[in-house]
């Protein structure tokens, strides 16, 4: 139960990153919920995964190009409204560990990082996060800054060398990467080396069941309906 962590929330039968995927996660049993962030056109971290408001409301444009107040008039999937990143961390303070990945906006210089991480230290939530990124200059940048008690990691399709070599270096705790690439040489290069290993786009039970043989490793699910199941074949 404490290493399956929902993907945007219960996002395959609610509206991803809203407060109702991230309660109905969290009414499933599930401790760990991932959600993404970016940055309003007045930099107000905000929860929602794409670098448009196209696909997910009934909006248009860029979310760096809306201000907090124009996104809060959209509807994602009809019903729901985008969160801000502080409403969460004061939500769910000491009930769940949140999963936040910082999205991608190296080409606007927002310093992410830095709105994030005063979010988490006014809101007091240090001990319940995880930061992570596909975009491991942010992460290194935020580690710089951030108290050594908050959790960090990378995101990377594949495992590397290099990937590993940097880690290292920069004293990352985890690390997250595609099902696809799935390995015994991994997860015991995780194990040995102290690293939290975490698989996204895990969509089968025995794919889930095949990864939480390993005390280390993490699964990130969007559907949630087979855990009652999967938790009296792993307790």
């Amino acid at each position: 139960m404490n290493r399956i962590i929902a993907h945007r929330g219960f996002s395959s039968l609610y509206p991803e990153n809203t407060m109702r995927a991230f309660e109905e996660a969290f009414n499933s049993g599930c401790r760990m919920i991932e959600l993404d962030v970016q940055l309003s056109l007045d930099n107000v971290p905000v929860v929602i995964h794409d670098e448009k408001v196209n696909r997910v409301t009934n909006g248009n444009g860029f979310v760096h190009t809306l201000t907090l107040a124009e996104l809060r008039e959209l509807k994602v999937m009809g019903t729901e409204s985008i969160p801000t990143l502080k409403e969460v961390l004061k939500h769910f303070k000491g009930k769940v560990q949140l999963i936040i990945e910082l999205k991608n906006q190296k080409q606007l210089e927002t310093k992410i990082e830095e709105r994030v991480l005063a979010d988490i230290m006014e809101v007091g939530s240090l001990k319940d996060v995880q930061v992570i990124s596909f975009d491991h200059d942010c992460i290194d940048r935020l580690k710089k800054v951030a108290p050594p008690k908050l959790e960090v990691g990378y995101i990377q399709r594949k495992p590397t060398k290099r990937l590993f070599k940097r880690m290292e270096n920069q004293r990352i705790s985890s690390v997250t990467m595609n099902y696809l690439f799935f390995s015994k040489r991994v997860v015991r290069k995780c194990q040995r080396e102290g690293y939290r290993l975490v698989f996204y786009n895990v969509t089968k039970v025995k794919q889930i069941q095949r990864c939480l043989r390993y005390p280390h490793v993490y699964v990130t699910v969007k559907a949630l309906n087979n855990l009652p199941r999967l938790f009296k074949v792993t307790d």
